[in-house]
């Protein structure tokens, strides 16, 4: 992750549609291009498949699923921000300025 100063973790079901026919991956690489717009490279946005071999690599988001969490779970710098709701720009966004250790609205481009 050269240059990249907070990065975020989408976890959620494979190719499962989350509105509108949009798959979630699709819904987390719209989130990383806004993101980006707002943050430049700063910041970095991986969807990760639940259950795939990359999502035991976050023992904290196992845990919030075994004690009955719902997907999507969001994941900034290494928090866990939002979980079985729609992907929130704003929520995500505040909680990538407060990482970034600025006011979220002096971000907006």
């Amino acid at each position: 992750m050269t240059g990249t100063d907070v990065s975020v973790q989408v976890f959620a079901p494979p190719a499962a549609a989350c509105c509108g026919g949009t798959t979630w991956e699709g819904a987390a690489d719209y989130l990383r291009k806004r993101l980006q717009q707002r943050f430049g490279e700063s910041v970095s946005v991986e969807f990760i498949e639940m259950f795939a071999p990359r999502s035991f690599e976050f023992p904290d988001v196992l845990r919030v699923l075994e004690s009955r969490g719902a997907l999507p779970i969001v994941r900034v710098a290494d928090e866990i921000v939002s979980q079985g709701v729609k992907l929130s720009e704003a929520k995500v966004a505040e909680a990538v300025a407060r990482s970034l250790g600025h006011s979220n609205k002096q971000e907006n481009h």
